[in-house]
């Protein structure tokens, strides 16, 4: 659910809004209106795999094509902050990456505030699950001298003030005494080394995934610069929480700024990185699928308004997706995309002109009577991912010895290998 003031969503969607027409327009967002009371909206975000949707400035990003032009701010002229941020070896084992961005001239309101924290926490906590995958840090960048050394530290060897404390604590006492960290203690449990950010002059940033210092980590109200870092184990996880987190600062009237990062084995990337992915879309294919008779033309403009850029080629639109998604991975998610452009209340029911009527397949009536034997017989049914962690087979299933058939470009470490044991 994302709660917001109808005044903040209108001034960043350029337009007024009746209840009415917001429950019609938030249908572009893949969202649905669950309650409107004074001047107040929550809106039921219907797709998971979406988390530019999880705020107040990606649903008016969503819809804003749909009634205004929908250029994106900001983005095309981001230069350099002259911020380096260097990754070390020590971190490897507890979270080995972070992408990192500047904002200038951020005007930072207590709306601002409410807004930033509720999309920070839910991108932390499902696109991140629970900051295990994707952890947020916001910092006030003019309090940091320097460059930034990511590294890992000694749990009784570093202490610093952590946010809303007034007394300095070692890593460990953190974990023991902060709310945060008894909190989230369990993602750094059993490591030698915990994670820290630490500025030029041995300033402590933060310790992800826990906590951020008092020192820097709390922003306050006012004309702010801002330092944003992301860490986790997968760079296109924590790349597109870091894309989907600047980019509504900039829809805000920051100016976003890159930061250089160098990674543990020297090589050198730079973030936020709003490199668009290409990807081809057959109007046959389009058509056939849809059940429409888009021309090509009318299907690369509809596209447009879902922030897509493209050229039509022969009987083919050549796209980019845009930048701040990562769930396009086949043309059949371009198809949806055309339709909720189009709007799927434009499209008239048909009788079909076969009518059949589905089974059970008795394969499946066999299996469900074998299923109730043995529920019968006090077993329990457990039903698994296919896929899962490596760690956990090799740990908790006692099978270091074996070889598993693992993949290759794996998106999260939680499916990284095919089980050979259902549990865990």
């Amino acid at each position: 659910m994302v709660d917001f003031e109808l005044s903040d969503f209108e001034k960043l969607a350029g337009r007024k809004f009746s209840k009415e027409q917001l429950g019609e327009a938030v249908l572009f967002a893949k969202s649905e209106l669950d309650k409107f009371e004074n001047g107040k909206a929550s809106v039921e975000v219907a797709d998971t795999n979406r988390p530019d949707l999880w705020s107040v400035e990606g649903i008016a990003r969503a819809i804003k094509p749909f009634y205004n032009k929908g250029k994106i701010p900001g983005i095309q002229k981001m230069k350099s902050s002259g911020l380096q941020v260097r990754i070390e070896k020590t971190v490897k084992e507890a979270r080995p990456f972070t992408v990192c961005g500047v904002v200038k001239d951020m005007n930072v309101t207590e709306g601002l505030l409410v807004s930033l924290i509720q999309m920070q926490e839910k991108i932390s906590n499902t696109f991140g699950r629970k900051r295990k995958e994707a952890a947020i840090g916001i910092y006030d960048f003019d309090k940091i001298e320097g460059n930034i050394r990511y590294y890992g530290a000694e749990p009784r060897k570093v202490k610093f003030v952590p946010l809303d404390f007034e007394n300095e604590l070692d890593l460990d006492e953190i974990l023991e005494l902060h709310p945060k960290g008894i909190e989230f203690a369990h993602l750094l449990k059993g490591k030698k080394h915990y994670p820290i950010f630490e500025d030029s002059k041995g300033h402590v940033l933060s310790m992800p995934p826990i906590i951020n210092s008092n020192y820097s980590g709390k922003v306050e109200p006012g004309k702010r610069n801002l330092f944003v870092e992301v860490s986790g184990f997968n760079l296109e996880i924590i790349g597109t929480a870091l894309n989907v987190l600047t980019l509504a600062f900039a829809e805000r009237g920051g100016r976003l700024e890159t930061v250089k990062v160098i990674d543990a084995n020297g090589k050198t990337f730079t973030t936020p990185d709003f490199k668009r992915e290409k990807i081809q879309l057959s109007i046959e294919y389009l058509n056939k699928v849809s059940g429409m008779q888009f021309t090509l033309k009318q299907a690369l403009q509809l596209l447009e308004k879902m922030h897509y850029k493209g050229k039509v080629q022969g009987k083919k639109l050549l796209l980019e997706t845009p930048f701040f998604r990562t769930d396009i991975l086949h043309p059949i998610d371009i198809v949806e995309d055309t339709l909720i452009a189009y709007g799927y209340n434009r499209i008239g029911p048909e009788i079909p002109k076969v009518f059949t009527q589905g089974s059970e397949l008795a394969e499946t009536r066999k299996i469900d009577k074998v299923r109730d034997a043995c529920v019968g017989l006090g077993l329990q049914e457990a039903l698994t991912f296919t896929l899962t962690s490596k760690e956990k087979q090799e740990g908790r299933m006692l099978l270091k010895n074996e070889e598993f058939a693992e993949i290759e470009n794996f998106e999260s470490l939680n499916y990284q290998v095919f089980r050979k044991r259902l549990l865990p």
